[in-house]
C-alpha cells in the first residue's frame, strides 16, 4: 500500500514528465533512449530547472521573483521545504548526491536575469553560460550513472554549448525582456529596442556575432563529445542526440543567414530521427566515444 509521500512523489514524477515531454521536446525525444528509470530522474531535475527559468522569465515583478528564488536557496541550504517542487529537489540531491554547488551556482545565474543584463565580453558570456547551464551537465552526471568526477568539465562543456545556441537563437525575444547576452564587444550597442527588428530598420546587425558565437558552441560542442566515454551506453545514445539536435539549431541558423529577428528557429521531429539514426551509427564507428581523453578537457 501507498504511503502519502509515495503517492505525493508520484505525483510530481508525473507532472516532471509531463513538463519534459510538452517543454523540452528535444531533451524528451533523447531520453526516450534512457529506459524509464531514469528518465524520470532527468525529468524532475528538468521540472526544477524549467520552474526557475519561468520565474525569471514570466514573473513582471522581479522583486518578487528575486525573493522567491533566494528563498529556494535558503530551503536548499537548510535542506527543508514546503514548496513541492523544492521539496523534490531535495529527495533528488540526497538519492542521487547531486553537486550542491552547482545549484548554488545555477540559482546565481538565475538571479543575474532579473536585472538588466547586459555582457561586456566572451569571458563573461561563458561565466553566465556555465552558471545557467554548465551546471545543469553537472548535475545530470550521477544521473546518467557517471561515476567519475573528471567527466564534469566535459558535461559542463556541453551545457555551455548548448546555452550559446540559445542565446544566438533568441536574440529577439531577449531583446524584448530587455536583456542582451551578445558580447558588447561584438554588437558595440546597449539598446536591447535595436535587436527586436531587422537590422536594416534598427541599424544594428547582430549576424556576424551569432556567427561567432555559433562558432564558439561548435567548438564546445566538439569538445563536449570526447566526454561520452564516461557515460553508459544509453546515457551516451541519449546525451549524443540531444547534443547534435541542439548543434542543429545553430546549422539551421547559418543556412539562414543569421536571420534572428523572424520565426524561432527549432529542430523537427524528422530532424530528431536522422539525427537520431545518424548519431547511433557514429557512436559504433568512433573509437574516442569509448577511450577517455583527458587531454581535451577544458578547466572551469
Amino acid at each position: 500500500m501507498k504511503t502519502p509521500d509515495d503517492q505525493l512523489s508520484e505525483k510530481y514524477s508525473i507532472d516532471a514528465i509531463d513538463s519534459f515531454r510538452i517543454n523540452s521536446k528535444t531533451f524528451y525525444f533523447a531520453s526516450i533512449f534512457l529506459g524509464n528509470s531514469i528518465a524520470k530522474e532527468a525529468a524532475r531535475l528538468y521540472q526544477f530547472c524549467r520552474m526557475i527559468d519561468d520565474i525569471a522569465d514570466k514573473t513582471h515583478d522581479h522583486s518578487f521573483a528575486i525573493k522567491e528564488i533566494n528563498l529556494f536557496k535558503h530551503d536548499i541550504q537548510n535542506n527543508f521545504s514546503t514548496h513541492p517542487v523544492i521539496s523534490d529537489l531535495l529527495d533528488l540531491i540526497h538519492d542521487q548526491k547531486l553537486d550542491l554547488e552547482a545549484i548554488e551556482s545555477l540559482l546565481t545565474g538565475i538571479l543575474s536575469d532579473l536585472s538588466k543584463v547586459r555582457i561586456q565580453n566572451e569571458d563573461d558570456l561563458l561565466e553566465y553560460c556555465y552558471k545557467v547551464a554548465g551546471t545543469v551537465g553537472i548535475l545530470m552526471c550521477p544521473i546518467l550513472g557517471v561515476k567519475d568526477s573528471n567527466a564534469h568539465s566535459f558535461a559542463a562543456d556541453l551545457g555551455i554549448a548548448m546555452q550559446l545556441t540559445n542565446i544566438c537563437r533568441d536574440i529577439k525575444e531577449d531583446a524584448t525582456n530587455n536583456r542582451i547576452y551578445i558580447p558588447r564587444v561584438l554588437i558595440n550597442t546597449d539598446n536591447s529596442r535595436l535587436l527586436i527588428e531587422a537590422p536594416d530598420k534598427s541599424g544594428v546587425d547582430a549576424r556576424s556575432a551569432c556567427a561567432k558565437l555559433l562558432e564558439l558552441a561548435d567548438k564546445y560542442y566538439s569538445r563536449s563529445e570526447y566526454g561520452l566515454a564516461y557515460l553508459p551506453i544509453r546515457s551516451k545514445i541519449c546525451v549524443l542526440i540531444a547534443g547534435r539536435s541542439y548543434r542543429e539549431i545553430g546549422n539551421k541558423l547559418r543556412v539562414g543567414n543569421y536571420v534572428y529577428w523572424e520565426n524561432r528557429v527549432f529542430t523537427s521531429l524528422p530532424d530528431k530521427i536522422w539525427i537520431a539514426i545518424k548519431s547511433i551509427y557514429s557512436l559504433f564507428t568512433n573509437k574516442h566515444y569509448w577511450i577517455f581523453q583527458d587531454e581535451y578537457k577544458c578547466k572551469l
